[in-house]
């Protein structure tokens, strides 16, 4: 009776996390209204060619298409784009959220940490959801759905589950390039791990189907791009992050801040950022075979993106890496046929194998959500092995508990607090400018490339980014007129150009501050 009321207890208090979760993200719309980043401006981009049925344009290899997809039918109902991606991504917090409740069933733990738990993800999911339109969560948020299928021990008793990791497979490679070698890699081994714990002949069946499933959905999208651009390819993100970061001064540096003017990839694009695979043979390909200064450059970057990694985590808490410590010492301390008759090695082996791609290039905080995700689920497993020795007592276990939790939430919601109202200076400005001048045709700007891009996409311009470095007034003016640059965005008052500009007409009279803007079509 006592275990019922438990339960009944905490099914409340998960009602409880979505009702909070559901009205914070309300209101926290309205303090994130102007939140704009390069990435969610091209997921909108390609969204609206959908919608208008420029199709050609709308199907892009470095982008992966379902997170445009999902945004179609918010379009479609005539919401502003930015407040529809928020609320795309608001729902598919909610979505993880409920995912994570039935993962959280495959750690050990008492219903109180369950509950801390569930009620940790509301800061967690929501620092997710509101600050990028990326995707990065509908990733994390596919993988939850994954994971709870193949860490399920019961996996080989039907080849539904097979199908299914398949099809999730498939939907998390149409979220991002990146989930296509991880599925692989990762399906792979854990049917190995299945059939090595009971020898039987459906978790082969089940491998084999699982594939199947991946390969049609994938091969269907790697066809469509592959046509495109005429040649073979599953997407282009990862070769232009491993050109990006080949040897030389400008490692790790984008393209389009030192090598001047792009002209955007079609006629309604805003930018070259719409389809970054244009930029990849603007960049020296580069392999760390090619010589042993290239293997050793390549040698720096996994030190380094590893090392990027071991921070993420601790920014994430602080007591990540401890965790992932007491994980490895669970398995030691196992005898291998109890460790295969268990689930314990599933969430490690996962942590350890879903960066694995990213050092050879880089990484950033969002493309290890998933991970940061395993983390507290598996801390609320260590806390619950801790929980039975003698000394924690009842008082030990609450703070014990409260900090954990703290070091989950505590960057999370300083995030979502300092963030706030984050872009609403460029959207004032653009306001202004778009009460006052008609702003049409091609822009540049001298500096500020994604303030630029962000301002642009308000305008509804043509955005052809920054000079090149170390260009001359003399080479800036031909590269204006040859792109027919109509203005050009000044920022911060930096007038090395000042004598080239001084021939044309100043629109904003200085009254904007920290922005000029020049119309090139005006001479004085």
């Amino acid at each position: 009776m006592k275990r019922k009321i438990s339960n009944l207890s905490l099914e409340s208090n998960f009602a409880l996390v979505l009702i909070i979760y559901s009205v914070l993200g309300i209101f926290l719309l309205k303090y994130y209204q102007y939140q704009i980043d390069p990435d969610g401006i091209s997921y909108i981009g390609i969204a609206q060619k959908y919608l208008k049925g420029d199709i050609d344009n709308a199907i892009n290899a470095y982008w992966g298409p379902l997170l445009s997809w999902l945004l179609m039918p918010f379009l479609s109902f005539g919401l502003k784009p930015l407040f529809a991606g928020k609320l795309l991504n608001l729902l598919l917090g909610l979505v993880a959220i409920i995912g994570l409740r039935s993962l959280s069933y495959r750690f050990e733990m008492a219903d109180r940490i369950r509950s801390a738990i569930f009620f940790s993800l509301i800061p967690i999911v929501l620092f997710f959801s509101t600050f990028w339109i990326t995707s990065d969560l509908l990733l994390a948020t596919v993988l939850v759905y994954y994971l709870n299928v193949i860490f399920d021990l019961g996996y080989p008793d039907s080849i539904y589950n097979g199908v299914l990791c398949g099809a999730l497979g498939g939907i998390a490679y149409l979220c991002k390039t990146y989930a296509f070698p991880f599925f692989i890699l990762h399906f792979f081994i854990f049917n190995v791990f299945h059939y090595l714990r009971i020898k039987r002949k459906k978790v082969l069946l089940n491998f084999i189907l699982g594939v199947l499933i991946f390969l049609i959905i994938s091969g269907c999208w790697s066809l469509i791009i592959s046509n495109k651009y005429k040649e073979f390819t599953i997407g282009s993100s990862p070769e232009f992050n491993k050109v990006t970061v080949g040897p030389g001064p400008k490692s790790g540096v984008h393209p389009m801040y030192y090598q001047g003017f792009f002209k955007p990839t079609n006629d309604t694009a805003i930018s070259v950022w719409e389809d970054p695979t244009y930029l990849i043979k603007t960049m020296k390909p580069w392999s760390p075979l090619e010589s042993w200064n290239s293997f050793k450059h390549q040698l720096t970057i996994i030190k380094d993106v590893l090392y990027h990694t071991v921070l993420i985590y601790s920014d994430f808490s602080t007591l990540a890496i401890a965790i992932i410590i007491a994980y490895i010492l669970f398995c030691v301390s196992t005898y291998r046929i109890q460790l295969l008759s268990n689930d314990l090695l599933f969430p490690l082996i996962t942590v350890i194998i879903y960066p694995l791609g990213y050092t050879l290039a880089l990484v950033e905080a969002r493309y290890l959500w998933i991970v940061d995700f395993l983390l507290l689920l598996m801390g609320g497993y260590t806390l619950n092995v801790l929980f039975k020795y003698t000394f924690f007592t009842e008082t030990i276990k609450k703070v014990t508990l409260a900090f954990f939790i703290l070091s989950f939430i505590a960057v999370p919601t300083k995030k979502l607090i300092r963030n706030i109202n984050t872009g609403e200076k460029i959207h004032n400005i653009y306001k202004e400018l778009d009460s006052r001048y008609n702003i049409d045709g091609n822009v540049a700007a001298n500096g500020d490339w994604v303030n630029s891009l962000h301002l642009s996409y308000y305008l509804d311009v043509s955005y052809y980014g920054t000079p090149r470095e170390n260009i001359s007034s003399k080479e800036l003016k031909k590269e204006l007129e040859k792109n027919n640059i109509d203005y050009y965005i000044v920022w911060d008052g930096e007038r090395d150009d000042a004598q080239l500009l001084s021939n044309y007409k100043e629109l904003t009279d200085n009254e904007i501050s920290s922005l000029q803007i020049y119309s090139l079509k005006e001479k004085l």
